[in-house]
């Protein structure tokens, strides 16, 4: 998969305000129209799995099991394709939402 439509389908998929309402299918669908289907699905598919790799980490961020710095470093090893703002956005989005 090509890691600018993971990148892409991740900052879609993190989206907040009014973009959110809409399906993230239909937006990446705009952004990128020659994106298949199946190259939709495999792409939300690894944004999934990024997401809740990083909550999961956060959790164990949270209750001091893990470092900021650890968590970073997890999170690039594991997804390495993922552009630095990618990591910064997932890592704080991840934070924020295990202390909800």
């Amino acid at each position: 998969m090509d890691k600018e439509i993971i990148n892409l389908a991740l900052a879609i998929t993190q989206q907040f305000g009014p973009q959110r309402g809409i399906p993230r299918e239909d937006r990446i669908r705009k952004a990128k129209p020659e994106i298949t289907k199946s190259e939709i699905d495999q792409a939300f598919c690894i944004c999934d799995q990024i997401e809740s790799y990083a909550f999961d980490l956060a959790e164990k961020c949270r209750d001091e099991k893990l470092s900021v710095e650890q968590f970073r470093s997890k999170l690039e090893r594991k997804f390495s394709y993922l552009s630095a703002e990618r990591v910064d956005k997932t890592l704080s989005q991840a934070m924020y939402f295990s202390m909800k």
